[in-house]
């Protein structure tokens, strides 16, 4: 295992490769494309992990970074490592790479920390793009009451009680893999989404309790961007982080044939 870190002004980027061995596992990416780790393959796993630490207060400072974005930027305010939105405005906080990688290999997250006194944050993943996610999707809305789950292009909408202070400030983190989603508020598993592409969608509490409806899903695929949305937030949001990762595979190098006799 290698790794290397390099910093600019706005990013922390580290870089960590480690490498997988599988047998016999096949995994969808979107439902056209697959990859199929098969016996005999050694897979490394490159992964990218990107910190966004805010020490420039001009949004405009970050709109050439190739990891990060923001919309209606003129909503928000940078001060103390922090960000903050204007009064009754809403902005949105995007990764411009795909979280995790194409095939959903081990867990991706993406993470940040927050106070949320008053207002709604919603934390987007597997969008098809981080600029227009319309009718794409899954969707952990967050108030100061609960979590309610929707997936983008379908009737789901559930509703969990979190029974948490979100007026101090916790660490929220949704952990993305191939077949499941989850958000986890200061290590606490709030709610998850059990999920295959072109099947059916499930939310479930903590406990695996199924909350609302299962749903069939077509529309969001099996790999995608992530987004933050923040409406009319009392509070702040500092420590964004997330996750990209690239998958290769290397073959075994071919070793001398040699005869075996058998008889005895």
């Amino acid at each position: 295992m290698r790794k290397i870190i390099a910093v600019v002004r706005m990013l922390t980027l580290v870089v960590v490769a480690t490498s997988l061995f599988c047998t016999n596992i096949s995994f969808t990416s979107n439902g056209t494309s697959t990859l199929y780790i098969t016996q005999n393959k050694n897979y490394d796993i490159e992964y990218n992990v990107y910190n966004l630490d805010l020490t420039e207060e001009d949004p405009k400072a970050y709109n050439n970074s190739n990891e990060w974005g923001f919309l209606d930027a003129s909503n928000l305010q940078i001060k103390d490592a922090r960000l903050y939105c204007k009064p009754g405005k809403s902005f949105s906080i995007r990764g411009k790479q795909i979280l995790g990688n194409e095939y959903g290999l081990e867990e991706s997250p993406v993470k940040f920390n927050m106070v949320l006194e008053d207002g709604v944050v919603r934390v987007g993943v597997r969008l098809r793009s981080s600029v227009s996610a319309k009718d794409t999707g899954i969707w952990f809305n967050i108030d100061g009451e609960s979590v309610t789950v929707t997936a983008s292009g379908t009737p789901l909408e559930a509703e969990i009680k979190h029974e948490l202070y979100l007026d101090e400030e916790h660490e929220y983190r949704i952990v993305n893999t191939f077949n499941k989603i989850s958000l986890y508020i200061s290590e606490k598993l709030v709610a998850y989404v059990d999920y295959t592409y072109d099947e059916d969608i499930t939310v479930r509490d903590s406990f695996g309790n199924v909350v609302g409806e299962r749903v069939r899903n077509d529309r969001t695929p099996q790999f995608g961007f992530w987004k933050i949305t923040v409406e009319n937030l009392k509070g702040y949001i500092k420590d964004l982080e997330y996750v990209n990762s690239v998958v290769t595979q290397q073959d075994f190098p071919e070793r001398d044939k040699r005869s075996i006799n058998y008889e005895t």
